[in-house]
This record gives C-alpha cells, structure tokens and sequence, in this order.
C-alpha cells in the first residue's frame, strides 16, 4: 500500500505504458492511490496480481477518471467478489478496456 502511494506521486512515470505490481500487498488502498493518481493517466496494462485486493479496491479501478487510456488489468489471485467482477466489467469509466483477466 505503501509503495503504490508513493509511485502514484512520482511525476516521472507520467509516460509510463505498462505496470506490474504482482505480489506486493498494496491492497485496496494502494489500488486507491493508483486509480486516483493523474501520473497514470497513460498506463495502457496494469497487473495486479496476488494483491489482497477485494470489491473496494473493484471500485475504485472502475469509477477511475484517470485510467481511461487502460486496456489490460490482471487481478488474478485476489480476494475480488462476483460483485466487484462485475462492478469492473460494467465500468463506464475505463472507456479503453478489452482485456480484464480474474482467474489463471
């Protein structure tokens, strides 16, 4: 959680395309302050494997205003519901998403 709210202010990764955060417990309050943060507003793939990730943190990535040039978001092995499957794949928000991926 930590270190996903201090990469998310990092205005050095503002031209950054892709990120992977397998396996580094930011939970829903890293998924938080990447969703929220404008220094991610280019990402285009964003893994998030193996992150303790549940419906919250489905929320946040699915109501994002800056993660609309998104098209990849992998949330395999987390703690993510039907119910925050589905808040992401009904997202009206993440306007560029084709591919999101929740089971290996």
């Amino acid at each position: 959680e930590i270190g996903a709210k201090a990469l998310s202010q990092k205005e050095e990764l503002k031209n950054l395309r892709a990120l992977d955060l397998t396996q580094n417990d930011i939970g829903d309050e890293g998924v938080k302050a990447i969703a929220e943060s404008e220094v991610f507003s280019n990402l285009r793939s964003l893994n998030l494997k193996s992150n303790r990730i549940g419906d919250d943190g489905a929320g946040y990535l699915a109501n994002s205003k800056t993660l609309k040039n998104l098209r990849s978001i992998q949330l395999v092995v987390n703690d993510l519901s039907e119910e925050g499957e589905k808040l992401l794949r009904n997202s009206t928000a993440l306007v560029s998403l084709s591919s999101l991926k929740f089971r290996v």
